[in-house]
């Protein structure tokens, strides 16, 4: 008897240990997107616009910086971070500021502030078929509030630019083609270090199946500091 109760008395220390061992906190930020001030991510812009009052293909090629300049708000189940969009001037070669992006880490979640519009990037865990309303906090044009977010090429390896990324991760926001219109929305993410592709193609047609108006923008890195 004694035997017995002197297993159920170490039994009891144990517990009463486990119960006053203070557990680390979870990361708000999923290793694919982790920022810290100071960090930068720079991109090769490819934009074609299609102009339907002038006919015109405009072309544009430059390169665009993200800024983490700091952490603006920040509590045990929320952080904010300002990020600063910059674009390079070939001539002076400096940098001119274009928008400001917020990005929100929450428990489960990652959302962005773009021009006015919430987004929900990211969400937790990530496998491979995981879908989310992405715009459901937004319904400007054309960023429709039924797109259905997904994750693709879960821990796939990707080539952008020549550089090779060995653990990345791709979503998909939209991609619908029609006899009047054609949109595709993608991104991608790299294990460790964050974005390094996006695209977003929105485009109309004429009644003969030519382009009448729209966009096509690509972005691809090119260097980062973190």
């Amino acid at each position: 008897m004694r035997k017995y109760q002197w297993v159920r008395l170490l039994g009891l220390l144990a517990l009463a240990s486990c119960k006053n061992e203070t557990l680390p906190p979870l990361s708000l930020e999923p290793s694919v997107y982790s920022l810290q001030p100071g960090n930068e991510f720079v991109y090769q812009v490819d934009s074609i616009h299609y102009n339907d009052f002038s006919n015109r293909i405009d072309t544009f090629r430059f390169q665009m910086r993200e800024r983490v300049d700091s952490v603006i708000e920040q509590s045990s189940s929320t952080k904010k971070i300002r990020i600063f969009q910059e674009s390079l001037d070939p001539s002076t070669q400096s940098w001119n500021p274009i928008s400001t992006v917020l990005v929100t880490y929450a428990p489960g979640v990652v959302r962005t502030t773009e021009d006015n519009n919430q987004f929900i990037r990211l969400i937790l865990p990530i496998y491979e078929g995981n879908s989310w309303k992405g715009n459901v906090l937004t319904n400007n044009d054309p960023w429709n509030n039924d797109w259905e977010y997904y994750y693709y090429d879960v821990s796939r390896s990707k080539e952008i630019n020549g550089r090779n990324f060995d653990s990345t991760v791709s979503i998909n926001w939209v991609e619908s083609t029609t006899f009047i219109d054609e949109m595709l929305g993608e991104e991608t993410y790299a294990q460790g270090l964050g974005r390094i592709y996006r695209r977003f193609k929105n485009i109309r047609f004429k009644t003969n199946g030519n382009i009448e108006s729209g966009t096509d923008v690509t972005w691809k890195i090119i260097s980062w500091k973190k």
